[in-house]
């Protein structure tokens, strides 16, 4: 997994935040939807699927990026 924050200082803690993301991901991969936010910013997250890997993005490009690599 690959985080990228573009440089960003967060009040979050980084443990809540991948706790969010990780969730999120099980969310989408079990029912393909999600109601799970951002917590730095509170915009929607997206999935992208790459199919050996994904993505879960915030709309806001300068957020938070994930990526997920398959074998």
């Amino acid at each position: 997994m690959d985080i990228n924050t573009n440089g960003q200082k967060s009040n979050v803690d980084r443990s809540e935040e991948m706790e969010n993301v990780n969730k999120a991901a099980e969310d989408y991969l079990i029912k393909a939807t999600t109601d799970r936010w951002c917590l730095r910013c509170g915009t929607k997250l997206i999935f992208d699927d790459y199919d050996s890997g994904y993505v879960i993005r915030y709309e806001i490009n300068d957020c938070l990026y994930v990526t997920f690599r398959g074998v």
